[in-house]
This record gives structure tokens, C-alpha cells and sequence, in this order.
């Protein structure tokens, strides 16, 4: 990354965090990413919030889970474990968890959708 590109991608993870870290009661300790199977986006995603809260020195749990009980165990796809590969994350030993099987309390929960 340039140090343009470097200074942008710091900039939105701030703006991010400072949202979360606001929360009512303290700062976030456990943030959940939701999506509907656990094998893409969810993961990426929490994959991508963990480098990016330990890259400014943020300490948090982060886990990700779907909606669908059937997909539990199953890897992430071929596709995020490349595409985060590229990205110097690995996510080839995930495996999706169901929601449902959570437990604890949870700070906010950032839902994905496919986009349309």
C-alpha cells in the first residue's frame, strides 16, 4: 500500500473503532461477525477487524458465526482464504460456528449482507 492508501485505510478503521469503543458501560471486549453460513464474509470480516484492532494496538475479541446450524464445521471458502492470502491473513483453518452455539455476552454484532 502507498502511504496515502496506508493513511485512508487507518482513517476508516479509526472512525470504526471510535463508534465501538463508545459503547454504553466501556469499551468493546467481544465483537461477533455475523453473516448467513460462516464461510465467506464473516470471517473475512473478522479476520480483517483483528488485524486492523491489533495493528493500532486495540485489544478485543473478535468471532464470527452464521445463521445456518447445517453449515457449522465447514472451512471457509476457497475464495476468502485466498483473497484474504493476498492480504497477509490466514483463515484456512476457520471453520463456521452456529450462532445459536455462542455464548456469552456480545458488544455490537456488525451484520454483512450480499450486496445487490
Amino acid at each position: 500500500l502507498t502511504e496515502n492508501q496506508q493513511f485512508a485505510k487507518r482513517k476508516q478503521v479509526n472512525a470504526v473503532l471510535s463508534i465501538l469503543l463508545q459503547r454504553q458501560g466501556g469499551p468493546v471486549t467481544r465483537i461477533l461477525c455475523v453473516c448467513k453460513g460462516n464461510t465467506c464474509r464473516s470471517p473475512m470480516m473478522e479476520a480483517m477487524l483483528r488485524h486492523a484492532l491489533a495493528e493500532i494496538g486495540v485489544t478485543a475479541n473478535v468471532d464470527s458465526a452464521g445463521l445456518l446450524a447445517e453449515t457449522e464445521g465447514n472451512p471457509a471458502s476457497e475464495h476468502s482464504v485466498e483473497e484474504l492470502r493476498g492480504r497477509g491473513m490466514d483463515i484456512r483453518n476457520q471453520r463456521s460456528r452456529y450462532i445459536g452455539n455462542i455464548g456469552g455476552d456480545l458488544d455490537p454484532v456488525s451484520w454483512t449482507q450480499r450486496s445487490r
